[in-house]
């Protein structure tokens, strides 16, 4: 969480919440239904909610299973998490599609009084996860398209508002290629795999974050990574604006960004994020290039370092090494 005191962590199919100036767990989730296991989550900080000064808006994906395993559900749980008290109170039990996959849910995004959660494909044919990535700015939904016939990647915004009152038939989640976007700019070509991150900015009132990082197809002989960072404004009572600000590039024969690079915050607000070459390093983008510092854990897929979360803000870098979590803060 945004100041680097309280992590959560997802363990065995379950949820918890850790305070790390006391060393101790302060919270778990207690999932109503029995044999109910965590597949995500996302948590966002809320100050002021009934009369509580600091506490933690979760959205929870759960998949159920009957003891026979004749029935399989997906449900999604929003909480209000009191940090202070370590208790939680629910909000909201939304059942969504039955899917055949045991892990549906692949993102799920907070922002303001909306929550996106993003089940990819509900059977297991046909699946198009890795053609497109979305996040949220207030009153909107963003967008990074992959366009098949034209080999380039396509930035969208479309009004939240619009997509939430229209008719179930009118809008074709996830591409919506039937719901006219208010904004589309293409920003690549021939792109093997790509990722976006969005962060309110701490320090600007109606104004956010949003980085771009693709990877180029080895086909084409050009093994780069690009990344891209833009400044979105988005007054209350007026049009948003979406502008470049700078671009990197490198050399992707040395450096990758991570096979689990499906955080939300993935890259941090300040351009921070995970990447591997037979080692973890953490990186941050800046005026000056590429940082890199060795995080000092061998990377075993599967084993240690599977895991890992770069904080959105405060520069906490979190991973699993040897059963245990370590955190580390940097500049």
């Amino acid at each position: 969480m945004p100041g680097g005191r309280f992590i959560f962590v997802s363990h065995h199919d379950g949820l918890e919440c850790m305070d790390i100036y006391k060393n101790d767990v302060i919270w778990e989730y207690d999932c109503r239904w029995p044999l109910g296991k965590v597949n995500l989550y996302a948590a966002n900080v809320h100050h002021g909610l009934g009369g509580i000064e600091y506490g933690v808006i979760l959205v929870v994906a759960i998949r159920t299973r009957e003891p026979n395993f004749s029935s399989r559900k997906n449900y999604v749980e929003v909480l209000h998490l009191n940090l202070n008290e370590g208790t939680s109170t629910p909000l909201h039990v939304i059942p969504v599609p039955y899917t055949q996959r045991d892990n549906p849910f692949t993102q799920i995004h907070i922002n303001d009084d909306c929550a996106l959660v993003n089940m990819g494909s509900t059977s297991t044919a046909g699946n198009i996860l890795g053609s497109f990535d979305m996040g949220l700015i207030p009153g909107h939904l963003v967008g990074l398209i992959m366009n098949v016939k034209k080999k380039t990647l396509e930035l969208r915004l479309w009004d939240i508002y619009q997509l939430l009152s229209a008719d179930d038939d009118t809008v074709f989640l996830p591409l919506l290629d039937n719901f006219p976007s208010i904004y589309s700019e293409a920003i690549g070509r021939d792109v093997f795999m790509f990722r976006i991150s969005i962060h309110p900015s701490p320090l600007v009132s109606n104004s956010s974050r949003l980085w771009i990082v693709y990877l180029s197809d080895p086909k084409t002989g050009e093994d780069i990574t690009m990344y891209r960072k833009y400044l979105i404004t988005h007054p209350i009572n007026g049009p948003v604006a979406i502008n470049p600000s700078c671009e990197w590039k490198e050399d992707i024969g040395k450096w990758i960004i991570l096979p689990k690079f499906d955080y939300e915050g993935g890259i941090s607000y300040a351009g921070s994020m995970a990447g591997y070459y037979r080692r973890l390093y953490f990186q941050t983008l800046s005026d000056d290039g590429i940082s890199k510092k060795d995080l000092q854990l061998d990377y075993t897929h599967g084993q240690e370092g599977n895991c890992v979360f770069v904080s959105a803000f405060s520069g906490a870098v979190a991973y699993d090494k040897g059963g245990s979590v370590v955190i580390r803060y940097y500049r």
